[in-house]
């Protein structure tokens, strides 16, 4: 059985389902409360919640998130990983698992990824007022080490990555699908 750490039914086996969808934040505010995202905060005290409790035994990162703030996430992948040994802790990878959410997954026992999920990004990226606001609205910086976070789809190697991953995704899709109606790729 798979239930929420907020509905733990007692006297039953069961595994904790921790939902990590959208933008990661530290603290809930408006914008969280309106549009959706999740919250290190919560994260952490639903953790610990399933963690604690004897009806647990095992933890689901259920994630589906393009990352976030980083603010507060290695504190969290910390908690994860040192919970290690405890319980199982797997993370869940379906849609996204990008960035700030894959920091999180990193912490797991073990991630489990959907074949059509994608999964990576890691560096990280600041963006930053103009300060003479003769140029643009904002400059972004990237990590020196992760040019791949944020490719220049103007330039021949951007176009050439986003293309590789559309093309990876597409493979999959026509893969499933030959499987699924017991034909060859090259039928579909």
């Amino acid at each position: 059985k798979y239930f929420r750490t907020t509905e733990l039914a007692k006297g039953r086996d069961g595994v904790a389902v921790i939902e990590v969808n959208g933008p990661i934040f530290r603290h809930a505010n408006f914008f969280t409360e309106v549009s959706g995202g999740t919250t290190v905060a919560r994260l952490a005290r639903e953790f610990s919640e399933a963690l604690d409790s004897p009806e647990v035994k095992a933890i689901l990162l259920n994630i589906d998130s393009p990352g976030g703030e980083v603010t507060g996430i290695a504190e969290l992948s910390q908690m994860i990983f040192n919970a290690r040994g405890q319980k199982p802790i797997i993370a869940y990878g379906d849609g996204m698992v990008a960035s700030a959410a894959y920091f999180i997954a990193s912490a797991a026992d073990q991630i489990v990824i959907d074949s059509t999920a994608i999964v990576g990004s890691i560096g990280v990226v600041a963006t930053m007022p103009d300060p003479d606001g003769k140029r643009m609205k904002e400059i972004t910086f990237v990590s020196s080490g992760s040019e791949k976070k944020r490719p220049d789809i103007k330039s021949p190697e951007g176009a050439a990555q986003i293309q590789g991953l559309v093309d990876d995704l597409a493979e999959v899709f026509i893969a499933d699908v030959a499987r699924n109606r017991g034909v060859s790729k090259e039928t579909v």
